[in-house]
């Protein structure tokens, strides 16, 4: 390759890896998401309890981990030319001294590099994940199982070299639209050519694994390297500089659209013109139609004669009637994610289209216009999702045998309507956000991980609690699905600003501005909203002779003087954890499991022990790493679910109290749960539990901090503002407070244990 090639691909990968709203999505999918799938396979393995379907079980995980990360880097490869377009560089490019292939080869080697390099770190983590993992307990077998025994070397290089296949036709097919398109749009939507038959692609592999076949998976991959290697041969030979800059827009023109806005608001009002505007414009691009067109009926065609063919051939067809509901719920749910498109560009494409300041020269207000645009948005999924899972419903009531509905009456197929309705809701609302708070569509796709990651691990939850027939549970997570809907569209309407919209730059990834930023907020801990400059140096305290670097007097400060504006900050969201923790206690202690699923389950969250309570003795420093590490990495994570893996450890370890001592308290008396609970829980509980909330609140102020800006900051800096304080109230309050509760634990709980049962239990 020559220098000028080099010089390209070096361009490319610097642009990508220099803005953190690009860096940050890719580090979530590549590192997050190996951990939670490795999570959910253990789990899994442990429940099924079948070590043949556990021997696929594994390998499956590291190809899921290994492609997510792939599909949603196409990102970059999708806009290498269309993108030079929009940004007004493509003419600069192309007056570079070199051929038309080798330019070609050039930005097809910057995009491979990206997706080869994100699924390459995510299957690297989930195989350490596995490897270091904590053996699982199998009801069918004596021992424990490590997954690694199930993860051989020969699966590893199996699926990585299928990975690589796969990233490289993606990637050869995703560069060849960027170069025959006008838009990134355009591409973006022509990128479900690529993306759908290649999750069904990966869905029958993931069934050709379980069956144990190798032959087929050979032959497919074979075949699918020879699509790659002629995608990218023809597309060296029809590049043409010439042609790509003569190639003329396709698509309607927003702004002749808008001018006619501008006419129309005073006849059908502000919202309602909006709303038809971006109706009329959707409606009329076939290459949204067709995407959406094919989930929205294809999607519901083939699980309606998947499930009747799995019914009907399977040795044990209860597995399949108990997954019914959860086959609805998909069924909407698909379709509605794919239609997340046009929300993530409801603002950001108006700007890549030139379209936006017409927009904005409406004479509206924000508000009218931010509600127009956010209802434009919720029509495409919720449609989507409706027609696709109504289609669904007449489908098995005409085809499917009668025994196949037997987990499905009306009710329940109404739940399911009503869930995936509000998880689009919530889905849109926070794409909408996304999308006015970006400057390209291609920055908007990247942090749409950010509402995909949540919702499918949420997806995974409803698995769960449908097979647990936990309806009531599903209700619950139907209100909080409406709650977060109704925060982020007021949030999305009190933080649009036109202003600030028509001025926001490209944001370079400046680690010493990041660094100076944050090292300020740790420093002091200030209300949010104030100027970090304004505050004191690392380690520094205003003395009479001016600031001085006096760490006790620092730390002293903290105490007397932060710990109040902590307070301040955090008081809602205590009052959130306090009402959250009251309901666990309250379904723990009167949760009664009534099936062997469901005890099944129990067991499993609850480790419940129905003699007594069980005192396991552990050393102080495994009960003290374990402790803070699951507090500060849910902190972590809080970032990308609003709090929601913050506030989980408390709620889950409540929870998972007040079901033990009640279950106690049923099978040997009052006393029994009271001695459980003062024997093993409460010496150190009662510092480790307060500590916990404490930081759920914490987590959860900082899961707010992108939802809820303060008018003088940017929401990466909010962000900033909401970690330093975590860091510093994690490191004088949590950490002290944990290193009491676990000197307790170790010295204190025996010894109230062996006086109140008579003997110390091993």
């Amino acid at each position: 390759m020559s220098n000028q090639a080099l010089t390209i691909t070096r361009r490319d990968l610097r642009d990508t890896l220099s803005d953190w709203r690009t860096l940050i999505p890719l580090c979530i999918l590549s590192v997050l998401l190996p951990l939670i799938l490795r999570a959910g396979v253990a789990q899994a393995v442990s429940f099924l309890d079948d070590e043949f379907i556990s021997r696929s079980l594994v390998p499956l995980g590291l190809l899921i981990a290994g492609f997510l990360p792939a599909s949603l880097s196409l990102i970059g490869p999708l806009e290498s030319f269309v993108g030079e377009r929009e940004r007004a560089t493509l003419e600069s490019l192309l007056a570079m001294p070199l051929s038309d292939r080798g330019l070609y080869l050039a930005k097809f080697f910057a995009a491979l590099l990206p997706p080869v390099g994100s699924s390459a770190v995510a299957m690297v983590i989930y195989s350490v994940a596995i490897e270091f993992g904590r053996p699982i307990r199998m009801a069918s077998l004596p021992n424990r199982v490590f997954l690694s025994e199930y993860l051989t070397s020969a699966w590893i290089l199996g699926i990585t070299a299928i990975l690589l296949i796969k990233v490289f036709t993606m990637v050869a097919a995703a560069v060849y639209v960027s170069s025959h398109t006008t838009s990134i749009r355009a591409a973006n939507l022509l990128a479900s050519f690529i993306l759908i038959p290649m999750a069904i692609l990966v869905q029958i592999e993931s069934l050709i694994i379980i069956n144990g076949m190798v032959l087929p998976i050979i032959l497919i991959n074979g075949l699918l390297l020879v699509v790659g290697l002629v995608m990218v041969g023809w597309g060296m030979y029809s590049f043409n500089r010439e042609e790509l800059l003569s190639r003329e827009h396709e698509t309607i023109s927003k702004r002749s659209s808008t001018q006619r806005l501008s006419q129309a608001t005073t006849t059908h009002g502000p919202v309602l013109t909006i709303l038809r505007r971006e109706a009329t414009d959707t409606l009329s691009d076939w290459r949204i139609l067709i995407p959406i067109g094919l989930l929205t009926f294809l999607v519901p065609i083939g699980a309606l004669f998947g499930v009747i063919y799995a019914y009907s051939n399977v040795e044990t067809p209860e597995g399949v009637v108990n997954l019914m509901p959860f086959i609805v719920l998909l069924v909407g749910f698909l379709p509605a994610s794919f239609s997340l498109i046009v929300a993530l560009e409801v603002f950001v494409g108006e700007r890549e289209r030139g379209s936006l300041e017409s927009l904005f020269s409406m004479p509206i207000s924000d508000g009218q216009l931010y509600r127009g645009k956010l209802l434009a948005a919720i029509v495409p999924p919720i449609g989507a999702s409706l027609i696709a899972m109504l289609l669904f419903g007449v489908g098995l009531s005409i085809f499917a045998p009668t025994a196949l509905l037997g987990r499905i009456d009306l009710a329940i197929f109404s739940q399911m309507v009503l869930l995936s309705i509000a998880q689009a809701l919530a889905m849109v609302s926070a794409a909408v956000v996304i999308s006015s708070h970006t400057n390209t569509v291609r920055l908007a796709n990247l942090l749409a991980s950010f509402i995909l990651v949540p919702v499918a691990i949420m997806v995974q939850l409803e698995a769960v609690l449908i097979i647990g027939e936990r309806y009531d549970v599903l209700n619950a997570i139907m209100a909080v699905m409406l709650i977060l809907t109704i925060v982020l569209s007021r949030t999305g309407i009190g933080s649009f600003k036109r202003e600030s919209i028509l001025s926001r730059e490209h944001l370079a990834l400046n680690f010493s501005q990041i660094n100076r930023a944050l090292n300020a907020f740790i420093s002091e801990i200030r209300p949010a909203g104030t100027n970090p400059d304004k505050h004191l140096p690392l380690f520094y305290v205003q003395t009479a002779h001016g600031p001085e670097r006096k760490l006790s007097a620092w730390i002293k400060r903290f105490y007397r003087q932060e710990l109040a504006v902590v307070w301040r900050e955090t008081r809602l969201a205590l009052a959130v954890v306090l009402i959250c923790c009251l309901a666990a206690i309250i379904f723990g202690s009167q949760f009664t499991p009534e099936s062997q699923r469901e005890q099944s389950l129990a067991n499993i969250m609850t480790r419940l022990d129905v003699n007594r309570g069980a005192l396991v003795t552990a050393k102080f420093g495994n009960l003290l790493s374990t402790n803070l590490f699951a507090i500060f990495f849910a902190g972590l994570f809080s970032a990308l679910s609003l709090g929601f893996f913050g506030l989980m450890l408390p709620v889950i370890n409540l929870m998972s109290i007040a079901f033990r001592a009640s279950t106690l308290a049923a099978s040997g008396g009052i006393g029994a749960g009271l001695n459980y609970l003062v024997a093993y829980e409460l010496p150190h509980g009662l510092i480790e539990i307060p500590l916990s909330m404490f930081a759920a609140a914490l987590a959860l102020r900082l899961g707010a901090s992108l939802a809820f800006v303060p008018p003088t900051y940017s929401a990466g800096r909010h962000l900033l503002w909401a970690w330093g304080m975590y860091l510093k109230v994690f490191c004088l309050v949590i950490v002290p407070g944990f290193v009491l509760a676990g000197l307790v634990e170790v010295l204190l709980t025996p010894v109230v244990y062996q006086t109140v049962y008579g003997f110390l239990g091993i």
